[in-house]
């Protein structure tokens, strides 16, 4: 019988990778887990993810004969609120490795093996879709109004911080970067931004 992160691929014709064997994984979320995504000029908030590896003695996890039992570790971690995607998703894949075992990472994380170094690239695209799928089969509930205006004052706090050094150039270029993400991510919460105060010119009294 397949796993879930074994898909159609032979594993035979998959390449072995140059990178040190992990476990099968758990992607989990927290209500508090929460990114802003523009694509398309369009600004949005989709889900992060924490992982539980199925470890034995790691994060509750516990040993049997069986091998890695995480079942307790989830309903521990369910009970903090979070919610436990089913790898039966698809969400996992596997690899094999050079130094024997397998390393399991997302779908949407591809390999690329060049002698003995290893590149990886993200389908972002795609990775996204699938968050927001989350969202509109009810896997994942949206965010909560407090949770977002608690992100935003956390951005406005960062953007306090740098303003005393808005005189350098590359400090400025970095603020006008993060006024415009505070923007979209009033925008994708539901909130008007505030306009910008006029400056005030200087009067000549000369």
């Amino acid at each position: 019988m397949n796993q879930p992160w074994t898909g159609n691929t032979p594993q035979s014709a998959v390449p072995r990778l140059n990178i040190s064997p992990n476990a099968p994984y758990y992607m989990m979320h927290h209500p508090a887990q929460w990114e802003l995504v523009i694509e398309n000029d369009t600004a949005e908030w989709l889900p992060t993810f924490s992982t539980l590896y199925e470890i034995a003695g790691v994060n509750g996890v516990q040993s049997t004969p069986a091998g890695p039992d995480s079942t307790m570790a989830r309903v521990h971690y369910m009970d903090q609120g979070y919610t436990i995607l089913p790898q039966e998703l698809g969400y996992q894949t596997r690899y094999p490795t050079r130094m024997g075992g397998y390393y399991y990472t997302s779908i949407w994380d591809k390999p690329k093996q060049v002698g003995s170094k290893l590149f990886w690239s993200t389908d972002e695209k795609e990775y996204n879709q699938w968050r927001r799928e989350l969202l509109e089969t009810g896997t994942i509930q949206p965010p909560e109004p407090e949770i977002l205006e608690l992100l935003v004052e956390r951005h406005e706090k960062r953007i306090e911080r740098n303003i005393s050094m808005q005189h350098i150039p590359e400090i400025a270029k970095k603020l006008d970067a993060m006024r415009d993400q505070l923007t979209a991510m009033q925008q994708a919460s539901g909130v008007t931004p505030e306009p910008a105060p006029k400056k005030r010119r200087a009067k000549n009294n000369a």
